[in-house]
């Protein structure tokens, strides 16, 4: 049994991956944060404070805990939080205490080099990368091309942000990248947490990256399965990528609970994600999919997600117009798998 510090626990992913290992009961799990609180739901974990800044102080909480393993989660939305997660780098490599570590990149592979052309901020994960890569700790990078929760929600539970791009379930829309046809890889936020508690029973060194999938399609595929599964008609358009490098991309109304940014940082994050997803970075099929290692985890398929999200909705509604017609009636008197 290992001591694993999950750094950023207390939500999205990190929150994802500390419910995984608890249930598992393998390993002893810890949580760092910025503030100490009580998780609920997950009131036997502690939740240690963390000034990220101060990469000694980071470092004694490792030691005094004999933390083994450091899984970071922390979000990657700004310089200062980049330049946190290398003092927590740091900070693992000094304490003597932690072998492995794993970087908070949990989607594409930013070693790509045409990514820093329009992506300028791939240099935060590939200096992790580079520090994780100087030091003795084994490490690997987790990525899976893009995240499968988006298209439960509301419907599936999830403790991710819900963002809309490229896909409107909720009005049967699509504002494909390019033509549509480029493919990309696909996997939920449990079966990530899943398959990191796989990587930590794992006694070999980990390899740089570590990329899993439950599906490889296009977007068009992908807009073919929700018609089915919804039984309506899509309405799709597609973005070129001249349309996209001017950042004017298709904007979708954002879900409540959705990240609180101004209008034009989200139409930049989508002109930006248009952009990964035509050039092929969404597919992380490239780097060879791991899944066959750990056959212990059935990843849910993007077919699997709609269905349980959307079948059980539709339901949901023609029952409830049914329903509405018969109360009038009475009133009125009238009688893709990845393989």
């Amino acid at each position: 049994m290992a001591t694993v510090v999950v750094a950023g626990g207390t939500g999205g992913i990190g929150r994802t991956i500390v419910e995984e290992l608890v249930q598992q009961g393998k390993h002893k799990v810890l949580i760092l944060s910025r503030k100490t609180s009580t998780v609920l739901g997950l009131e036997s974990v502690p939740v240690l404070e963390a000034n990220y800044s101060d990469s000694v102080t980071v470092k004694k909480i490792l030691q005094d805990y004999n933390v083994e393993v450091v899984i970071s989660a922390l979000a990657l939305f700004t310089e200062d939080s980049a330049k946190a997660q290398i003092k927590l780098i740091n900070a693992a490599i000094e304490s003597g205490t932690v072998k492995r570590f794993i970087p908070s990149e949990y989607g594409i592979n930013y070693s790509h080099p045409e990514l820093i052309d329009f992506h300028p901020a791939a240099k935060w994960w590939l200096n992790a990368a580079d520090a994780l890569r100087a030091s003795h700790l084994d490490f690997t990078r987790i990525i899976f091309g893009w995240l499968l929760d988006h298209y439960g929600f509301p419907h599936r539970k999830s403790h991710m942000r819900p963002f809309k791009f490229a896909v409107d379930f909720d009005n049967r829309r699509a504002a494909l990248p390019g033509d549509g046809n480029t493919t990309v890889t696909f996997l939920h936020s449990v079966d990530i947490a899943k398959y990191i508690a796989a990587l930590l029973d794992e006694g070999n060194k980990w390899p740089e990256f570590s990329a899993f999938a439950s599906d490889k399609m296009s977007w068009n595929e992908l807009v073919k399965v929700a018609e089915k599964v919804i039984g309506e008609k899509w309405d799709v358009t597609y973005e070129p990528l001249e349309q996209l490098e001017r950042g004017e991309p298709t904007l979708f109304e954002q879900p409540e609970g959705s990240y609180d940014l101004p209008e034009e940082v989200v139409r930049g994050m989508v002109a930006e994600y248009g952009i990964m997803a035509i050039k092929g970075v969404m597919d992380v099929s490239r780097e060879g999919i791991r899944n066959k290692e750990f056959p212990q985890v059935k990843p849910v398929t993007v077919e699997g997600i709609i269905k349980e999200a959307w079948e059980s909705a539709k339901s949901i509604a023609v029952a409830a117009e049914s329903q509405s017609s018969f109360s009038l009636n009475e009133i009125s008197g009238d009688t893709l798998t990845y393989k």
